[in-house]
């Protein structure tokens, strides 16, 4: 994929200019963010949507604040088979948090093992004798099971995908927690109360404007599609202070 010339002539920088991007598109997405510093001046958008032939919104949105939220982490995979590992406390320190599976290395049945050692979630999946082997035991290594067991730690909770049956065989590498807060945005909004909202066409450039700035901790551009543009299609958007 190229860069159009017009954009990388204003990659050096301008004077005014509060932010630039590319949204490349992968053929299943429909949104796209461009985030934009605080300030109070009015300012134009520019969006290039020559290369997608799909119609765009761009809607702009103030960040207002940032508030704390349960970080979490999931292990697994498949509809029935990811847990997803909760920190009970909201909040940054959440973060601190990760949670891996070790396969035990014992010569004997057991069950699964849950362990909380520092801040490292431990699962040790349960273990079957098979000839002179023992292995991961299918029938109490389920999502639902290890779910279960993580949920008995205190200050943690933990939920199975699905039906919960998919089975846990092998070592996983610790997963860090991640979400314990959380951006607030809210759509700027016209003098009559609607949303600061842009119709974009399927082909050209345009450009909006002047609006007001984003006087609050920041601001972006959310652009949407109501339908998917193809995989490496892409979207130029500029934002210029007037």
């Amino acid at each position: 994929m190229g860069l159009p010339k017009s954009f990388r002539q204003l990659k050096s920088g301008s004077a005014g200019e509060l932010a630039q991007g590319i949204i490349t598109w992968d053929g299943t997405i429909t949104e796209g963010i461009i985030e934009v510093p605080a300030g109070s001046k009015s300012f134009l958008l520019s969006v290039d949507n020559s290369e997608t032939g799909k119609t765009l919104t761009a809607t702009l949105e103030h960040h207002v604040r940032i508030d704390d939220s349960k970080a979490s982490a999931q292990i697994g995979e498949g509809d029935n088979g990811v847990v997803t590992v909760t920190r009970d406390e909201p909040g940054p320190d959440g973060e601190e948090y990760s949670v891996k599976v070790v396969v035990p290395e014992l010569e004997e049945a057991t069950d699964v093992e849950v362990e909380l050692d520092g801040k490292v979630i431990a699962v040790e999946l349960a273990l079957k004798e098979e000839g002179e082997d023992y292995v991961p035991d299918d029938d109490k290594n389920t999502a639902t099971l290890i779910a279960s067991a993580i949920d008995g730690l205190e200050d943690f909770s933990a939920q199975a995908s699905g039906n919960g049956t998919g089975v846990f065989d092998e070592a996983i590498e610790a997963v860090q927690f991640t979400g314990g807060t959380t951006d607030i945005w809210i759509t700027a909004c016209e003098d009559d109360g609607s949303d600061t909202e842009f119709d974009i066409g399927s082909e050209g450039s345009h450009v909006f404007g002047p609006v007001d700035g984003f006087p609050f901790i920041k601001g972006r551009v959310k652009i949407t599609a109501g339908e998917a543009p193809d995989n490496d299609d892409y979207t130029v958007v500029q934002v210029q202070e007037i």
